[in-house]
């Protein structure tokens, strides 16, 4: 039915009544009187788009970005049928929502929500709704597999998380955020397993008001396994768990010969940009988020914030980029600085430490990889070259000195050096409690890393940082 309103990108409190998605919005919002927006802002094919006169936030060209969604839904779940087009109408925030639409409210704001081929929403593009109206023509099923679904194809930069539950509390629905998090932690699973075909088989089988036992017998019938076993295989802390990221893995994709990649949004919505890994490479730029567009593949970044740019060793396959929704005042043209590096050049033993490139990036930075990425059937000690062409320009022009510091998870060892001198390596972390090593920053910093072949399969992170500046 809804989603609830929330702050930022996190993910909001999400709620749900059943009887209104049967019912329809007339019954969640009897005795009101609707305001509804009225300016037709736009028309395409699939799509009318109504919003406030002199709304901001609903700008020209939305249309496309919705037709381009639904065919990726569309071209996924072959088969479902066209419908009416779908009339969305954009309000100005969650209280213009709240006092002059049909969605039901709750404690943690006005849900956004859909009824028959209508959408009342506060978000330019509110993709959780658009999937229910998608699948409105193969009429209502389950509750957990109508908002697991949903919420499994809109999870954006949002998380889901791992609850102390078990299949028979997803199967009796909750009003609260955790529910949505389990369902779409099962759905995604169940999707991830066995393809969308045979999640639109089973989600046909079960109806509104199936028993527990019923909806088990038809998953069994389904899938060959039971609910729980399922339920329990779906259980994931992993940071891409409860995602099918069609629209984030699709667009226009960046070309990893350049030094940055295209910010593109629609009406201040978060931007996603995919791109392929040919070969064991090394990410280096800026991004909120990297994630992995196949659940099968593991992406070492977690979330972060544009003043600190990152280092992530990834193995061959599909990832994605993401930007919030308004670009950063240093990104105004629309670029984001990266480049990929593949980690044959980038990363050396002892013996190529000479011919290593610099790797330009703010020593303000993390290094996030799994060891397996980076041994790669190598031993010993793996060196980076790394230069802060920013902090060269600093001290040839102002005479400092500058301290490095570094935190890094168990695993790893980290020691600076001065170019490919060993004897002048200082270990700045080994991932324990011990007091780390301050040393200033070398002309020329090549860091070496002592990785435990035991971690192969853990994410290390190492964060640098330039403590402060000492003049001379």
């Amino acid at each position: 039915m809804g989603k609830a309103g929330g702050q930022g990108l996190s993910r909001r409190a999400r709620t749900v009544a059943l009887t209104a998605s049967v019912l329809g919005v007339t019954a969640c919002g009897a005795g009101r009187d609707f305001d509804l927006p009225s300016q037709e802002l736009e028309q395409s094919e699939h799509f009318h788009y109504y919003a406030r006169a002199g709304d901001r936030q609903a700008c020209p060209g939305i249309t496309q970005d919705m037709e381009r969604h639904r065919s990726l839904v569309f071209d996924y779940f072959a088969g479902l049928q066209t419908g009416d087009p779908i009339d969305y109408y954009k309000f100005l925030d969650d209280a213009d929502l709240s006092a002059h639409g049909p969605c039901p409210t709750s404690e943690h704001g006005s849900r956004q929500c859909h009824s028959h081929g209508r959408i009342y929403s506060y978000e330019p593009m509110e993709q959780h709704e658009l999937i229910h109206a998608y699948l409105r023509t193969r009429g209502p099923t389950a509750g957990f597999l109508s908002e697991g679904l949903a919420t499994a194809l809109s999870c954006g930069l949002s998380r889901s998380a791992v609850h102390d539950s078990q299949f028979a509390d997803l199967f009796d629905w909750q009003d609260d955020t955790s529910a949505y998090e389990e369902a779409s932690l099962f759905v995604a699973h169940l999707l991830n397993i066995a393809g969308p075909s045979a999640f639109l088989s089973l989600r046909d089988q079960v109806g509104p008001t199936a028993t527990l036992e019923q909806v088990k017998a038809a998953i069994q019938a389904v899938y060959g396994a039971s609910a729980d076993d399922l339920y329990a295989d779906a259980q994931s802390t992993a940071i891409d768990a409860g995602c099918v990221p069609l629209w984030e893995c699709s667009g226009p994709a960046w070309d990893t010969k350049t030094t940055n990649y295209n910010y593109l949004s629609t009406c201040g919505q978060p931007s996603f940009t995919p791109f392929e890994v040919t070969e064991p490479s090394l990410f280096a730029g800026y991004a909120r988020e990297l994630r992995s567009c196949a659940p099968e593949l593991v992406s070492p970044a977690g979330p972060g914030e544009y003043v600190a740019p990152r280092l992530v060793a990834l193995e061959p396959g599909r990832y994605f980029l993401s930007v919030n929704g308004d670009s950063p005042s240093n990104y105004a043209t629309g670029t984001v600085p990266a480049q990929l590096l593949p980690l044959s050049r980038a990363v050396g033993t002892s013996a190529e430490c000479s011919t290593l490139p610099n790797i330009d990036l703010s020593l303000s930075s993390e290094l996030a990889f799994v060891p397996r990425t980076l041994l790669q059937g190598r031993t010993g000690p793996l060196l980076l070259r790394w230069n802060d062409s920013f902090i060269a320009q600093r001290r040839a022009s102002s005479n400092v000195l500058l301290t490095l510091a570094a935190q890094c998870s168990a695993g790893v060892t980290v020691a600076v050096c001065e170019g490919c001198d060993e004897n002048s390596c200082q270990n700045l972390c080994n991932g324990s409690s011990s007091p780390p090593v301050e040393p200033d920053v070398p002309k020329d910093l090549v860091l070496r890393l002592s990785i435990n072949p035991a971690a192969q399969d853990a994410i290390i992170r190492i964060a640098l940082g330039v403590l402060e500046e000492t003049p001379i």
